[in-house]
């Protein structure tokens, strides 16, 4: 069973709340007055009843708001969900109804029982829902209390049945001591009976004719009651013959399963079973672990050489376009210094001598016609200084043929171009340069299409591990062909050392193969049914020796003796009774023979007194002993599961729990055997808590239900509360429902934070 909803209305500290729970470990976290303790007490109260009586010691978990008391729970179990609703403390109404088809239950308290099967709210505080306070039981714990505890799990009504056998021991305890001085009814009539007794012979001395008839009714009446006990014995011992002639068809059985259990083979090695599984299965695991490759080595180091020339090949072809791009760069660096779009070509040598040697031409003439303007320039400022006007004519007519001149010259040696020839000269080496790089990058470039060339012309040969030609997959899928093969390698080679070490405890076994180790297991199963089988029966005949088997021929002896005794004590009978008619009319007017009907009338009561003790007495062994062996061995093997959770709650400090009729003991890892008022209180703890934790583990095949705990571990340390955690993680992974309430917020990962809700509450 596992809660999956608690939906509050009213109780305790909460009012209109729901809470979802996890299938899981669910941790409830809050401080103190958070609310934990309502939570935990109203779970409890919807399943069982809230509680009824209101003082000091029974705390009801009512708040001041106006909603209805109580709430509900939505559970899960293997019929289903449902939800169970109960309202109201006092006079509460209970509803049960299935969630998958919202149907009310006409008999609630019917199907609420059908749901909890065994558990009760006793069983439940018992061994489901603990605390720190409930941990300190430890210290008045008995082991009739687990076996109380046991029956109630085992035997659904046998609470009730332990109820009437208490009460009647106590009944018999009232009414008679083991000590023959105790002040109880049937003691005291006993000794007013044989204080009667005694002074009634006392009286019969003083008769000597009625003391002499009463020996005589004595040794009769003594014959009559012996002859009586030898019936009851013979009868007694037919009845055992009776009860071994209805067991002989089981001890028949119980022979016949021991003649089969000898023939068989001897179970084998569990640990080694155990160990031979474990290796197959690893062995099975390893077989479907990764994919398959059927690339071979040297195709693989072919594939390895490719890509190592492709990278290579990949970085020349980088450094290459840093190349191009480097001189690319530079060419447009000589445009940018030239506005023009394109840029001629570079002159010849001879053109370059040619224009040279014209420009020197004209800067020849240009001086020429330079120094004629300025002479004739003179010569007409120094004719008209000197007022010699034909000096100054002459000075003119010099420098007009002189700049004509000149400039007929210029005109005659200019080169026809687009450009200033000095710019052009100017230009030549950019130019040259920039023809030089143009070459240098077509050099370039027919080397970059080589290397592409060759890159595809690899890449066509390892095309088969990716279509895509993206160098970076295929690399990523040569790598992963590499790890694949090397687990391959690694998984031949355990493959290689799991079959040895499977083979090896195939030797040791004695079997050839998986096979028949399976079929050795089914034998074994069977094997270990019989021995159950046996050892239910042996348990059936645990008062069943053999040799009383042999006596069942005697019945007929014995019908013979009895109808001997009988006929005796019906002769000894009739003489007793002449005795007794003597004696009453001795003493029929006298004191004497009313002390005698006094006293047979105190005996008639006393007798019936002790027949009502030994009725209630014996009810009651017969009511523990038939639930005692209702639960058979369970006790011993609730100690054996607890012992396991002891050695690793302590860490192997304590190693297993003894138990006597009244006291339990604890034994360390030295053989001593120690009580628990001398150990610690944090172990006293933990032999409570394995001993709680081996009862829930005990019965996980019958039920399973959810585990509360409220802070039940804060006296543990930090070793042993890893332990605990470990535990109950394992409850956990067996598909049982932990909820752990604390006001430690710890590491958790599913965690109900009742503080924020008490803030939002709040807010």
């Amino acid at each position: 069973m596992w809660i999956k909803q608690a939906k509050i209305k009213s109780f305790g500290r909460w009012s209109d709340e729901t809470f979802e729970f996890d299938s899981g470990l669910q941790v409830v976290f809050g401080l103190n007055e958070a609310g934990k303790t309502s939570l935990h007490q109203f779970i409890s109260g919807v399943l069982f009843g809230y509680p009824q009586a209101r003082s000091n010691k029974i705390k009801t978990f009512e708040n001041q708001g106006h909603n209805i008391y109580g709430g509900s729970l939505i559970i899960e179990t293997n019929q289903g969900f449902f939800e169970i609703e109960r309202l109201g403390r006092t006079d509460s109404k209970l509803q049960v109804i299935d969630c998958a088809n919202q149907v009310h239950e006409d008999n609630p308290e019917q199907k609420l029982t059908e749901i909890l099967g065994p558990l009760t709210r006793e069983i439940f505080s018992a061994i489901y829902s603990f605390d720190q306070e409930s941990l300190l039981q430890i210290y008045s714990l008995k082991p009739a209390d687990l076996n109380d505890h046991l029956r109630r799990m085992v035997m659904p009504g046998a609470e009730a049945w332990l109820t009437v056998a208490t009460s009647l021991e106590k009944e018999t305890a009232l009414q008679m001591g083991t000590t023959k001085t105790a002040k109880r009814p049937i003691n005291m009539a006993l000794s007013h009976l044989e204080l009667n007794e005694t002074n009634y012979l006392q009286a019969l001395q003083t008769a000597p004719d009625m003391a002499q008839l009463n020996l005589a009714r004595q040794a009769a009446d003594e014959q009559v009651k012996q002859l009586s006990r030898q019936i009851e014995q013979v009868q007694e011992q037919k009845l055992q013959m009776k009860q071994l002639a209805s067991q002989q068809p089981i001890f028949q059985k119980k022979q016949a399963l021991k003649s089969e259990m000898d023939q068989r083979l001897a179970p084998l090695d569990k640990s080694k079973v155990n160990q031979v599984t474990q290796l197959l299965a690893q062995q099975k695991n390893l077989q479907t672990v990764g994919q398959q490759t059927h690339v071979d080595d040297q195709q693989l180091t072919y594939t390895k050489t490719i890509i190592s020339d492709i990278d290579r090949l990949v970085d020349q072809r980088q450094k290459l376009n840093h190349q191009r791009e480097t001189k690319v760069d530079q060419q447009h660096l000589i445009l940018s210094h030239y506005p023009m779009d394109t840029l001629p070509e570079p002159l010849s040598q001879s053109e370059y001598v040619r224009l040279t040697e014209r420009q020197k031409q004209q800067n020849s003439h240009s001086q020429q016609r330079t120094i004629g303007l300025v002479i004739g320039l003179i010569m007409c400022i120094g004719g008209m200084i000197l007022q010699k006007s034909a000096i100054a004519f002459i000075g003119g007519i010099i420098g007009v043929i002189s700049y004509f001149s000149a400039q007929w010259l210029i005109k005659k040696t200019a080169v026809h171009v687009d450009y200033p020839v000095e710019d052009i000269l100017k230009m030549q080496p950019d130019l040259r340069l920039f023809q030089d790089l143009k070459l240098q990058i077509l050099r370039v470039d027919e080397q970059l299409e080589q290397i592409n060339q060759v890159i595809t012309d690899n890449m066509q040969q390892i095309h088969w591990l990716d279509e895509s030609n993206d160098l970076l997959q295929i690399k990523q899928r040569f790598a992963e062909i590499n790890v694949l093969r090397e687990q391959q390698t690694r998984q031949k080679v355990e493959q290689l050392q799991l079959e040895t070490k499977i083979q090896t405890y195939f030797t040791q076994l004695g079997i050839q193969d998986e096979a028949e180790l399976l079929d050795r297991l089914a034998y074994d199963q069977i094997t270990e049914k019989l021995k159950n089988e046996y050892g239910m029966i042996e348990q059936q005949l645990v008062d069943v020796a053999p040799e009383d088997m042999a006596k069942l021929n005697q019945t007929s002896v014995l019908s013979d003796e009895t109808s001997t005794l009988t006929t005796q004590l019906h002769a000894q009978q009739q003489q007793l009774a002449a005795l007794n008619y003597q004696w009453q009319e001795l003493g029929r007017d006298g004191a004497l023979g009313l002390a005698q009907q006094k006293l047979n009338n105190e005996r008639t009561e006393v007798i019936q007194m002790l027949q009502d003790y030994f009725v209630h007495r014996l009810a009651s062994i017969w009511i523990q002993k038939t639930l005692d062996v209702a639960i058979g061995d369970q006790l011993p093997r609730l100690i054996q599961i607890a012992n396991q959770f002891l050695a690793r709650l302590t860490q192997g400090r304590y190693t297993e729990i003894k138990y006597t009729k009244t006291l339990l003991r604890v034994v360390t890892s030295q053989g001593e055997l120690v009580n628990l008022i001398d150990i610690s209180k944090g172990t006293a703890e933990q032999v409570y808590v394995a001993l709680r934790l081996a009862f829930i583990k005990q019965s996980e095949l019958k039920f399973q239900f959810p585990i509360l705990i409220d802070d039940a571990f804060v006296d543990f340390d930090v070793h042993r509360r890893e332990s605990i955690n470990q535990i109950l993680d394992e409850f956990v992974q067996a598909g049982y429902q932990v909820v752990y309430f604390t006001a430690h917020r710890g590491q958790y990962q599913r965690v109900i934070d009742l503080n924020v809700r008490q803030h939002e509450n709040r807010v």
